[in-house]
């Protein structure tokens, strides 16, 4: 024989075999885990955090153009990504390069109230337009093909 099974008896039936058999030990998973890693590349997983229109600009001198926002939905958060919305367009996405609420700095916002937000190298806002906060997480090759095919299994 090729395997090292234990032949069946023939009495017995291939389910109580089935149900006999060990699965894998932990080291073995974590080898084919760690191996798994390895080899596939890792996915970027973006997440909404919130959103907020712009109701008036102010120029400012050495710091360009802020927004006077109200957040609709969500947080605007200091070490998000925003990205810039007009008339149902994207103009552009980067990073928050300030986050103030009556002149002190905020490291969040939450729906309902009002804020100053700066957006670097980004001094085309206007009136009506809407931001989008976001954030980007990496997730590992592995973890991402046991979410995508948990996903699949459960159609």
């Amino acid at each position: 024989m090729c395997c090292s099974l234990p032949p069946l008896a023939p009495s017995s039936s291939p389910s109580a075999f089935a149900q006999s058999a060990k699965p894998l030990t932990s080291p073995s998973k974590r080898a084919w885990t760690f191996a798994l890693e390895g080899l596939l590349e890792p996915v970027f997983q973006e997440s909404y955090l919130g959103r907020a229109e712009v109701r008036n600009t102010f120029r400012v001198t050495g710091a360009g153009t802020i927004a006077g926002c109200y957040v609709t939905d969500g947080v605007l958060n200091r070490t998000a990504q925003i990205r810039v919305v007009r008339d149902g367009v994207v103009i552009n996405t980067s990073k928050l390069s300030s986050l103030k609420r009556f002149k002190d700095d905020a490291s969040e916002v939450r729906t309902g109230f009002e804020c100053g937000v700066g957006i670097s190298n980004f001094n085309d806002v206007k009136i009506g337009d809407i931001l989008e906060a976001f954030s980007i997480q990496k997730v590992s090759g592995a973890e991402a093909a046991a979410a995508q095919s948990g996903a699949s299994a459960r159609r």
